[in-house]
C-alpha cells in the first residue's frame, strides 16, 4: 500500500490526538467517513496498530523509561531477570 500525502496528514494528526477522528477530519476538511475508511485500511494492511495508553497515576503505577549502556547482552538480561521490568528494546 501506498500512502498519499492525505494518509501522511492522517498519521501526522493522529500523534496529536489519537482518539478524536472527528477533529482530523474537521482539520482536513473532509467527511468523517473518509478518515475512517483510511484508518481503517491502514489497520487492516499492518501500516498502524491499535493501542492503548495506560493512566499509570490512576493505577497507582509509576511509569519509567531508562537508558542501560553495557558491553555485553548478558548484562541487559540479568538486568530483565531482576526487575519487574515489562519491555525491553534494543
Amino acid at each position: 500500500m501506498i500512502l498519499d500525502r492525505l494518509d501522511t496528514e492522517i498519521l501526522h494528526m493522529l500523534k496529536e490526538d489519537p482518539r478524536n477522528v472527528s477533529a482530523i477530519a474537521r482539520k482536513l476538511g473532509m467527511p468523517v467517513e473518509t478518515v475512517r475508511y483510511r484508518l481503517k485500511r491502514m489497520l487492516d494492511n499492518g501500516l498502524i496498530r491499535p493501542f492503548a495508553i495506560p493512566n499509570f497515576p490512576r493505577l497507582g503505577l509509576t511509569a519509567l523509561m531508562a537508558f542501560l549502556e553495557s558491553k555485553f547482552w548478558r548484562d541487559l538480561e540479568d538486568f530483565t531477570r531482576l526487575t519487574s521490568l515489562r519491555d525491553l528494546y534494543l
